[in-house]
This record gives structure tokens, C-alpha cells and sequence, in this order.
């Protein structure tokens, strides 16, 4: 053979390999984006079938701010409105405040009181303890002169000791007078409108 046609086949044989090559770079990378593309487009069709996908809000809207009650926040501070027929139908149940309204509470008591036993006046309860509380000196529910009473003196009374006489009673305890205990009574008569200790004795 010629060795000039074998240098033209030659040079004929790169040219095909050189043409093939770029054929397949060019099938490779179209075929890249082809991949590419058909992946973004499963993505965003599954994407907009997502229940949770909900769409950008237009913030100066105010009627669109809070349109979906999932994004909604809570109310705070404020009761729920009551319905007078449901309200009247529960059994201790009373009608709820209206909003922006505190609720009433009963006020506190101005000071804890005992428990009295049954057959005690309440009247009797409020100055009992009141001396036990504040002493007997000066106390408003004696209705004698104690200015001669020593500063410090207490009283503790038991009240299951309690005997009505009548309109008025007596009580026993202790009394405490500059460290040294006596045992001793009070009697109680209303006086004045209230229940006050009217006299006393001491063993």
C-alpha cells in the first residue's frame, strides 16, 4: 500500500476516535441535565402534594396573617365567652367572666381562726381568738380594767371546755404570767353587741 494513503487513513482513523470521543462527552453531559432536570421536576410535583406545603402569606394583609388556625397563636389572658344556657345547665357551675374581666375572688381573711367544736357561738370563736392571738391586756373583747396585767401574759384555751350558761359561758385553759402557768377560766357574755370576757378565776 501506499504509505501516503496509510498516513491519510490514519489521520482519518484520529479524526473518527476524536469525533466519537466528543459525541460521547456530549451525551454524557446532556444526558446529565436531562437526569437532572427530570429529578427537580418529581421533587417539586411531590413537593406541592405535601398536605403541609402551604403558600407564602403577603404580611401587610392583615385578614391573611392568621387565615390557617394551625399557625394561629393562643389567646392569652383571655376567658372563654361563657353561654348563659350551658352555664345554667351545669350544677355549681356559674357564668364565666366576659373578657378583659378579672375573675372575683373572695377577699382573704384578715387572720386564721380555730376551728370551733360544735355548740360555740361564732362570736365566741372571734374573741378566743383573738385573746390567744393578742394576749388579754388592753384586748377589745375583755370588758375589764387589765392595765394591771404584766406585758407578755398569754392565754391558751381549750375549747372542748366549753359550757353555755344561759346568754353567756365559760371556758378553761392556762395562763401564762411572767413564766409561771396557771390553770383558769373565762367567762364570756355578749356585751356591747359582741362576745366579750366579762370576768375570770384562777386555781
Amino acid at each position: 500500500m501506499n504509505p501516503k494513503n496509510q498516513n491519510q487513513l490514519s489521520t482519518n482513523s484520529k479524526k473518527l476516535q476524536n469525533f466519537e470521543t466528543v459525541q460521547n462527552i456530549k451525551l454524557f453531559y446532556y444526558g446529565g441535565i436531562a437526569l437532572v432536570a427530570i429529578g427537580i421536576g418529581i421533587w417539586i410535583f411531590f413537593y406541592l402534594r405535601n398536605p403541609n406545603f402551604s403558600k407564602p402569606r403577603i404580611a401587610n394583609n392583615p385578614e391573611d396573617e392568621y387565615s390557617d388556625n394551625s399557625t394561629m397563636p393562643p389567646d392569652v389572658g383571655l376567658p372563654t365567652p361563657s353561654n348563659p344556657q350551658t352555664d345554667n345547665n351545669n350544677s355549681g357551675i356559674g357564668t364565666q367572666p366576659s373578657p378583659g374581666q378579672k375573675p372575683s375572688t373572695p377577699p382573704p381573711s384578715s387572720a386564721p381562726t380555730t376551728p370551733a367544736p360544735s355548740g360555740i357561738p361564732d362570736g365566741v370563736s372571734v374573741a378566743l381568738d383573738s385573746i390567744e392571738r393578742n394576749g388579754i391586756k388592753n384586748n377589745p373583747y375583755v370588758a375589764m380594767d387589765t392595765s394591771s396585767v404584766p406585758d407578755g401574759t398569754t392565754v391558751h384555751l381549750d375549747r372542748s371546755t366549753w359550757v353555755a350558761h344561759g346568754d353567756s359561758g365559760s371556758i378553761s385553759g392556762t395562763i401564762n404570767i411572767m413564766g409561771q402557768s396557771y390553770n383558769g377560766s373565762l367567762l364570756l357574755a355578749p356585751t356591747n353587741g359582741k362576745w366579750m370576757v366579762t370576768g375570770y378565776s384562777m386555781d
